[in-house]
């Protein structure tokens, strides 16, 4: 209702003049926003790196009960049948943000379709939510999270116009130095 906010504007600017982006901010400040408005402006999938099944479950009903029914995400819970129309609802233009684990992404079948999916459909942006589980630094390290820039430089191959936005609200001196590091980020 009152727009958006400092730390929005200055990620938007980042993500909208195709700039890799680090965002941290505290709880509650929109950092999901910051991946969303150009997961639904720009053309293409927006892939949503996330730690959680309910983080992914929160964030897609979020999404749906403000009008956006363009996002799914694809995790341990969701079968393969369900998994495969997701998939060709992307191709058809018709999702716009898939949720996925880091995990996900060392899965070849799902690879495989991303790959597929690429022929149709560019992939525009990775956000890696919760982006300090990168950081050996953060309290939940995740090792998969260190897969994601080499996954991210695979997804660039056939997508030179995919960008980065790695967003987290817990990143002390030592954890954001090191998400810079591992990130290749300036």
């Amino acid at each position: 209702a009152n727009g958006t906010n400092r730390f929005q504007d200055q990620v938007f600017e980042r993500i909208f003049n195709e700039k890799e982006t680090l965002g941290i901010s505290t709880t509650g400040s929109g950092k999901s926003f910051c991946f969303w408005l150009p997961a639904l402006l720009k053309p293409g999938l927006s892939l949503v790196a996330a730690p959680l099944k309910s983080l992914m479950r929160d964030q897609r009903l979020s999404l749906q009960n403000n009008g956006i029914a363009s996002a799914e995400f694809i995790n341990s819970e969701v079968n393969s049948d369900e998994q495969l129309r997701f998939m060709a609802e992307a191709k058809a233009g018709y999702l716009r943000l898939l949720y996925i684990s880091p995990e996900r992404l060392r899965i070849k079948k799902f690879v495989e379709q991303l790959e597929d999916l690429q022929q149709v459909v560019p992939i525009n942006l990775l956000a890696i939510d919760e982006a300090h589980c990168l950081s050996e630094w953060g309290h939940d390290f995740r090792p998969s999270y260190l897969k994601l820039p080499l996954k991210r430089k695979e997804l660039a191959t056939g997508n030179p116009g995919l960008r980065l936005v790695a967003l987290t609200a817990t990143a002390g001196q030592m954890v954001e130095h090191d998400i810079r590091n591992i990130l290749g980020l300036t």
